[in-house]
């Protein structure tokens, strides 16, 4: 038995981080090349870029529930941001310093930024 279920939303994650799209384990760097979706945003020049996605379904915490969502667009794009690798047991994961994370604090969930991790929280992960 698990302990522990890590939670990790796509959005301020590096290019190389494993996700799960229709079943299948890919990384978001793999994915946005396969997604056939068009392009909302195409800006070569701040290196911005935001593809529809339509047909794809993801795992997603909401309400307390871990369930498959829709993906909605997928995007890349170049950062100047601080970031922080979060580990949870064998798994780990590097974000941009504003990137959610959920843990559980005082036996409720609750998001909590990078910098406001502590040390008794248990990090919620969807694997």
């Amino acid at each position: 038995m698990i302990d522990y279920v890590c939670y990790v939303d796509t959005d301020s994650v590096v290019g190389d981080t494993n996700i799960n799209i229709n079943g299948i384990e890919t990384t978001i760097e793999d994915f946005f090349h396969e997604c056939n979706g068009k392009y909302i945003l195409e800006d070569w020049f701040n290196k911005d870029f935001v593809k529809e996605c339509k047909g794809y379904k993801t795992i997603s915490y909401d309400n307390n529930d871990i369930v498959d969502d829709d993906v909605v667009y997928v995007m890349k794009h170049k950062i100047r941001k601080k970031m922080f690798l979060i580990k949870c047991g064998d798994e780990s994961v590097e974000v941009t310093e504003d990137h959610s994370i959920i843990v559980e604090r005082n036996g409720k969930l609750i998001d909590v930024s990078p910098y406001d991790i502590k040390k008794e929280d248990k990090i919620i992960v969807i694997v």
